[in-house]
């Protein structure tokens, strides 16, 4: 059974990783000064999704300490532990799971600017992914209850 969990957890990370690579296709709508970029590679593509991801790991550390400061803790017992709590919470998975639609969003939108404006803007988008997906989420539902009513 565990050995079921593990293939299934595999192929569920390689349709993922396929329909994420659908979604970030190399070709950028530009316009003006930046008309005729150099198609940037999957080495760059790549780099953009890391650096996502390493926000999603900052933001969520920043929300259980944000967390555990309201509950009136002073301290960290043990780093260890603090990992292994942004590890295993709601708050971290949820952020890594919307972290493709992000960044495939910030892709479509990202024009120019050099691999240095990439890092800080996936490196922010990552930190707020759970925000960027509510707020998707909130004005879907918000024009599809408008429109119905």
């Amino acid at each position: 059974m565990r050995y079921v969990k593990v293939i299934l957890a595999l192929v569920l990370v390689a349709v993922g990783l396929g329909g994420w690579y659908f979604l970030v296709s190399r070709e950028q709508l530009v316009f003006g000064f930046n008309e005729a970029p150099a198609a940037p590679g999957i080495g760059v593509i790549a780099f953009g999704y890391v650096i996502t991801l390493v926000g999603v790991v900052l933001g969520a550390i920043y929300r259980e300490l944000q967390a555990r400061r309201a509950r009136g803790e002073q301290r960290i017992a043990t780093i260890p532990g603090l990992f292994g709590d942004v590890f295993r919470s709601i708050d971290f998975w949820m952020s890594a799971c919307a972290s493709p639609i992000v960044y495939a969003l910030l892709w479509k939108s990202f024009a120019g600017g050099g691999i240095a404006a990439l890092t800080i803007v996936a490196l922010q988008n990552g930190f707020c992914c759970t925000v960027i997906l509510d707020r998707l989420t909130t004005t879907k539902a918000a024009e599809s209850g408008a429109g119905s009513g």
